[in-house]
Protein backbone atom coordinates (compact mmCIF):
# COMPACT_ATOMS: atom_id res chain seq x y z
CA UNK A 1 0.00 0.00 0.00
CA UNK A 2 3.01 2.46 0.78
CA UNK A 3 4.25 1.29 -2.74
CA UNK A 4 0.72 2.47 -4.26
CA UNK A 5 0.82 6.11 -2.24
CA UNK A 6 4.35 6.88 -2.80
CA UNK A 7 4.36 5.71 -6.34
CA UNK A 8 1.40 5.48 -8.38
CA UNK A 9 0.34 9.11 -8.31
CA UNK A 10 3.31 9.99 -10.16
CA UNK A 11 2.33 7.41 -12.83
CA UNK A 12 -0.95 8.39 -13.40
CA UNK A 13 0.09 12.20 -14.06
CA UNK A 14 3.34 10.56 -16.23
CA UNK A 15 6.00 12.43 -13.69
CA UNK A 16 7.19 9.01 -12.70
CA UNK A 17 8.50 6.83 -15.34
CA UNK A 18 10.02 3.06 -14.95
CA UNK A 19 11.78 0.88 -17.12
CA UNK A 20 11.96 -2.76 -17.11
CA UNK A 21 15.31 -5.15 -16.02
CA UNK A 22 14.71 -8.14 -17.45
CA UNK A 23 16.03 -9.35 -20.14
CA UNK A 24 19.94 -10.83 -19.72
CA UNK A 25 22.19 -11.51 -22.01
CA UNK A 26 21.51 -15.65 -22.04
CA UNK A 27 17.78 -14.55 -20.54
CA UNK A 28 14.92 -13.26 -22.00
CA UNK A 29 11.95 -15.19 -22.84
CA UNK A 30 13.44 -17.81 -21.23
CA UNK A 31 13.06 -16.00 -18.07
CA UNK A 32 14.11 -19.28 -15.98
CA UNK A 33 17.62 -18.72 -16.92
CA UNK A 34 17.95 -15.19 -14.97
CA UNK A 35 21.03 -15.31 -13.25
CA UNK A 36 21.06 -11.48 -11.64
CA UNK A 37 20.86 -12.18 -7.65
CA UNK A 38 19.31 -11.05 -5.12
CA UNK A 39 20.45 -11.74 -1.19
CA UNK A 40 19.22 -10.25 1.76
CA UNK A 41 21.17 -8.36 4.26
CA UNK A 42 19.03 -7.32 7.03
CA UNK A 43 16.49 -4.50 5.85
CA UNK A 44 17.82 -4.70 2.62
CA UNK A 45 18.29 -6.89 -0.27
CA UNK A 46 21.34 -6.74 -2.57
CA UNK A 47 21.57 -6.75 -6.05
CA UNK A 48 23.77 -8.33 -8.61
CA UNK A 49 24.14 -8.68 -12.02
CA UNK A 50 23.56 -7.78 -15.36
CA UNK A 51 20.90 -6.83 -17.51
CA UNK A 52 20.70 -5.66 -21.45
CA UNK A 53 18.25 -4.18 -23.79
CA UNK A 54 16.34 -1.86 -21.25
CA UNK A 55 14.54 0.23 -22.64
CA UNK A 56 14.27 3.90 -21.58
CA UNK A 57 16.54 3.42 -18.22
CA UNK A 58 17.77 7.13 -18.67
CA UNK A 59 14.56 8.86 -18.78
CA UNK A 60 13.42 6.51 -15.90
CA UNK A 61 12.92 7.36 -12.03
CA UNK A 62 12.51 3.48 -11.12
CA UNK A 63 13.09 0.00 -12.47
CA UNK A 64 11.52 -2.97 -12.19
CA UNK A 65 14.46 -5.61 -11.71
CA UNK A 66 13.91 -8.95 -11.70
CA UNK A 67 16.20 -11.45 -9.70
CA UNK A 68 16.78 -14.87 -8.81
CA UNK A 69 16.87 -14.59 -4.86
CA UNK A 70 16.86 -18.61 -4.52
CA UNK A 71 19.60 -20.75 -6.68
CA UNK A 72 17.66 -22.60 -9.73
CA UNK A 73 19.12 -25.99 -8.30
CA UNK A 74 17.31 -25.36 -4.85
CA UNK A 75 14.26 -24.44 -6.61
CA UNK A 76 14.20 -27.69 -8.59
CA UNK A 77 14.86 -29.66 -5.59
CA UNK A 78 11.58 -28.20 -4.04
CA UNK A 79 9.62 -29.08 -7.21
CA UNK A 80 9.26 -25.53 -7.91
CA UNK A 81 11.05 -24.23 -10.80
CA UNK A 82 9.49 -20.87 -11.00
CA UNK A 83 10.20 -20.44 -7.08
CA UNK A 84 12.38 -17.93 -6.20
CA UNK A 85 12.32 -14.85 -8.28
CA UNK A 86 11.89 -11.77 -6.58
CA UNK A 87 11.12 -8.00 -8.13
CA UNK A 88 12.43 -5.25 -6.77
CA UNK A 89 12.20 -1.31 -7.35
CA UNK A 90 15.22 0.15 -7.77
CA UNK A 91 15.67 4.13 -7.41
CA UNK A 92 17.89 4.61 -10.73
CA UNK A 93 18.75 8.08 -10.07
CA UNK A 94 20.07 7.21 -6.19
CA UNK A 95 21.39 4.04 -7.51
CA UNK A 96 23.51 6.19 -10.46
CA UNK A 97 24.39 8.30 -7.88
CA UNK A 98 26.04 5.87 -5.78
CA UNK A 99 27.67 4.13 -8.70
CA UNK A 100 26.50 0.97 -8.03
CA UNK A 101 24.38 1.45 -11.46
CA UNK A 102 25.93 1.93 -14.41
CA UNK A 103 24.52 1.92 -18.36
CA UNK A 104 25.18 2.10 -21.65
CA UNK A 105 22.84 3.16 -24.75
CA UNK A 106 23.03 0.17 -27.72
CA UNK A 107 23.37 2.07 -30.88
CA UNK A 108 20.18 0.71 -33.08
CA UNK A 109 19.46 0.61 -36.33
CA UNK A 110 16.03 2.18 -35.78
CA UNK A 111 13.56 2.71 -32.80
CA UNK A 112 15.65 6.00 -31.66
CA UNK A 113 13.41 7.98 -29.76
CA UNK A 114 13.63 5.30 -26.72
CA UNK A 115 17.22 4.31 -25.82
CA UNK A 116 18.26 0.81 -25.02
CA UNK A 117 20.76 -0.11 -22.60
CA UNK A 118 23.61 -2.60 -21.25
CA UNK A 119 23.41 -1.96 -17.30
CA UNK A 120 25.37 -3.54 -14.97
CA UNK A 121 24.06 -3.97 -10.95
CA UNK A 122 27.38 -4.14 -8.56
CA UNK A 123 25.82 -4.08 -4.76
CA UNK A 124 22.70 -2.31 -5.60
CA UNK A 125 21.23 -1.96 -2.10
CA UNK A 126 17.31 -1.65 -2.06
CA UNK A 127 15.35 -1.92 1.27
CA UNK A 128 13.15 -4.43 1.60
CA UNK A 129 9.91 -2.21 1.28
CA UNK A 130 10.44 -1.94 -2.37
CA UNK A 131 10.13 -6.02 -3.40
CA UNK A 132 6.93 -5.88 -5.45
CA UNK A 133 5.03 -8.67 -3.83
CA UNK A 134 6.35 -11.54 -2.02
CA UNK A 135 10.41 -12.29 -1.59
CA UNK A 136 11.06 -15.38 -4.05
CA UNK A 137 7.52 -15.21 -5.00
CA UNK A 138 7.81 -12.40 -8.13
CA UNK A 139 7.15 -14.79 -10.79
CA UNK A 140 3.03 -14.38 -10.76
CA UNK A 141 3.94 -10.77 -10.46
CA UNK A 142 6.25 -10.78 -13.49
CA UNK A 143 3.66 -12.07 -16.00
CA UNK A 144 0.97 -9.35 -14.58
CA UNK A 145 3.69 -6.88 -15.75
CA UNK A 146 4.60 -8.93 -19.27
CA UNK A 147 0.96 -8.63 -20.76
CA UNK A 148 0.67 -4.96 -20.11
CA UNK A 149 3.77 -4.43 -21.75
CA UNK A 150 2.49 -7.11 -25.18
CA UNK A 151 -0.38 -4.57 -25.04
CA UNK A 152 1.42 -1.64 -25.43
CA UNK A 153 3.72 -3.42 -27.90
CA UNK A 154 0.75 -4.43 -30.15
CA UNK A 155 -0.75 -0.64 -29.96
CA UNK A 156 2.77 0.33 -31.37
CA UNK A 157 1.97 -1.77 -34.11
CA UNK A 158 -1.35 -0.56 -34.95
CA UNK A 159 0.61 3.04 -34.91
CA UNK A 160 3.16 1.68 -36.99
CA UNK A 161 1.19 0.41 -39.58
CA UNK A 162 -1.22 3.52 -39.85
CA UNK A 163 1.91 5.66 -40.22
CA UNK A 164 3.13 3.62 -42.97
CA UNK A 165 -0.09 2.86 -45.08
CA UNK A 166 -0.56 7.10 -44.14
CA UNK A 167 2.90 7.55 -46.04
CA UNK A 168 2.33 5.26 -48.16
CA UNK A 169 -1.19 6.46 -49.77
CA UNK A 170 -0.36 10.59 -49.60
CA UNK A 171 2.66 8.83 -51.99
CA UNK A 172 0.21 7.20 -54.03
CA UNK A 173 -2.27 9.83 -54.49
CA UNK A 174 -0.01 12.39 -55.65
CA UNK A 175 2.85 10.39 -57.76
CA UNK A 176 1.51 10.13 -61.41
CA UNK A 177 3.25 7.91 -63.89
CA UNK A 178 1.28 7.60 -67.55
CA UNK A 179 -0.53 10.71 -67.02
CA UNK A 180 -2.74 9.24 -63.60
CA UNK A 181 -2.10 8.27 -59.99
CA UNK A 182 -0.35 5.02 -59.25
CA UNK A 183 -3.42 4.30 -56.75
CA UNK A 184 -5.30 3.87 -59.35
CA UNK A 185 -3.09 0.76 -60.25
CA UNK A 186 -4.62 -2.27 -58.55
CA UNK A 187 -0.90 -3.40 -58.07
CA UNK A 188 -0.38 -0.37 -55.84
CA UNK A 189 -3.98 0.07 -54.02
CA UNK A 190 -5.17 -3.79 -53.71
CA UNK A 191 -2.10 -4.45 -51.33
CA UNK A 192 -2.39 -1.09 -49.30
CA UNK A 193 -6.21 -1.76 -48.66
CA UNK A 194 -5.48 -5.69 -47.97
CA UNK A 195 -3.41 -4.16 -44.93
CA UNK A 196 -5.22 -1.15 -44.09
CA UNK A 197 -7.97 -4.36 -43.24
CA UNK A 198 -5.40 -6.40 -41.38
CA UNK A 199 -4.77 -3.14 -39.35
CA UNK A 200 -8.17 -2.89 -38.27
CA UNK A 201 -8.43 -5.89 -37.05
CA UNK A 202 -5.13 -5.88 -35.27
CA UNK A 203 -6.64 -2.81 -33.71
CA UNK A 204 -9.70 -4.44 -32.53
CA UNK A 205 -7.78 -7.35 -31.02
CA UNK A 206 -5.90 -5.08 -28.79
CA UNK A 207 -9.03 -3.12 -27.37
CA UNK A 208 -9.87 -6.02 -26.68
CA UNK A 209 -7.36 -7.52 -24.45
CA UNK A 210 -6.24 -3.88 -22.92
CA UNK A 211 -9.84 -4.64 -22.20
CA UNK A 212 -9.55 -7.70 -20.23
CA UNK A 213 -6.64 -6.43 -18.65
CA UNK A 214 -8.48 -3.53 -17.35
CA UNK A 215 -11.83 -5.85 -16.44
CA UNK A 216 -8.60 -7.82 -14.36
CA UNK A 217 -9.67 -10.57 -16.00
CA UNK A 218 -6.99 -14.01 -17.65
CA UNK A 219 -6.15 -12.30 -20.76
CA UNK A 220 -2.67 -14.01 -22.21
CA UNK A 221 -4.18 -15.35 -24.99
CA UNK A 222 -5.77 -12.32 -26.56
CA UNK A 223 -2.55 -10.21 -25.75
CA UNK A 224 -0.22 -12.68 -27.29
CA UNK A 225 -2.62 -12.61 -30.53
CA UNK A 226 -2.74 -8.92 -30.49
CA UNK A 227 1.13 -8.30 -30.04
CA UNK A 228 1.62 -11.36 -33.28
CA UNK A 229 -0.96 -9.54 -35.56
CA UNK A 230 0.10 -5.96 -34.98
CA UNK A 231 4.04 -6.80 -35.14
CA UNK A 232 3.42 -8.82 -38.56
CA UNK A 233 0.94 -6.06 -40.12
CA UNK A 234 3.61 -2.95 -38.70
CA UNK A 235 6.29 -4.66 -40.32
CA UNK A 236 4.27 -5.75 -43.99
CA UNK A 237 2.65 -2.17 -44.29
CA UNK A 238 6.00 -0.57 -44.03
CA UNK A 239 7.41 -3.13 -46.66
CA UNK A 240 4.49 -2.25 -48.76
CA UNK A 241 5.03 1.17 -48.33
CA UNK A 242 8.74 1.16 -49.38
CA UNK A 243 7.87 -0.91 -52.31
CA UNK A 244 5.22 1.57 -53.30
CA UNK A 245 7.89 4.70 -53.07
CA UNK A 246 9.86 2.67 -55.53
CA UNK A 247 13.53 3.35 -55.62
CA UNK A 248 12.97 7.18 -53.53
CA UNK A 249 12.18 4.84 -50.59
CA UNK A 250 15.88 4.46 -50.05
CA UNK A 251 16.09 7.85 -49.87
CA UNK A 252 16.45 9.85 -46.61
CA UNK A 253 14.27 12.57 -47.80
CA UNK A 254 11.31 10.39 -47.26
CA UNK A 255 10.33 9.14 -43.99
CA UNK A 256 9.79 5.21 -45.49
CA UNK A 257 13.33 4.25 -44.49
CA UNK A 258 12.95 5.27 -41.25
CA UNK A 259 9.37 3.15 -40.55
CA UNK A 260 11.31 0.38 -42.05
CA UNK A 261 13.92 0.20 -39.87
CA UNK A 262 11.80 1.19 -37.19
CA UNK A 263 9.11 -1.56 -38.03
CA UNK A 264 11.67 -4.80 -38.34
CA UNK A 265 12.36 -4.79 -34.15
CA UNK A 266 8.13 -5.60 -33.30
CA UNK A 267 8.58 -9.20 -34.96
CA UNK A 268 11.32 -9.85 -32.13
CA UNK A 269 10.95 -7.74 -28.95
CA UNK A 270 8.99 -7.72 -26.54
CA UNK A 271 8.84 -11.38 -27.23
CA UNK A 272 9.40 -12.90 -30.12
CA UNK A 273 6.68 -14.03 -32.96
CA UNK A 274 7.87 -17.94 -32.52
CA UNK A 275 7.07 -17.86 -29.07
CA UNK A 276 3.94 -16.49 -29.41
CA UNK A 277 2.86 -19.18 -32.07
CA UNK A 278 3.98 -21.72 -29.39
CA UNK A 279 1.94 -20.45 -26.98
CA UNK A 280 -1.05 -20.63 -29.40
CA UNK A 281 -0.27 -23.95 -30.54
CA UNK A 282 -0.44 -25.21 -26.84
CA UNK A 283 -2.63 -23.29 -25.00
CA UNK A 284 -5.06 -22.26 -27.32
CA UNK A 285 -4.94 -25.26 -30.07
CA UNK A 286 -3.78 -27.93 -27.29
CA UNK A 287 -1.24 -29.08 -29.65
CA UNK A 288 2.24 -30.46 -27.55
CA UNK A 289 4.72 -28.44 -26.23
CA UNK A 290 7.36 -27.96 -28.97
CA UNK A 291 10.26 -26.57 -27.17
Amino acid sequence: EEQKRSILPGVATGDTQFALGLTEPDAGSNALAIRTSSRRDGDELVIRGQKIWISGLENADWMIVVTRSTSEADAKEQGRRTHGFTLALVDVKEAVAQGTLTYTPIPKMGSNTVTSSQVFLDDVRVPVTRVIGDIDGGFPVLWDVLNPERILAAAGGVGGAEAALAVAADYAREREVFGRPIGSNQAIQFPLAQLKAKTELARLMTYKAAWLFDQGRPCGNETNVAKLTAAQVAWESANQAFQTFGGMAYSKEYPVERLFRDARIGKNIPVAEELILAHIGTQMLGLPRSY
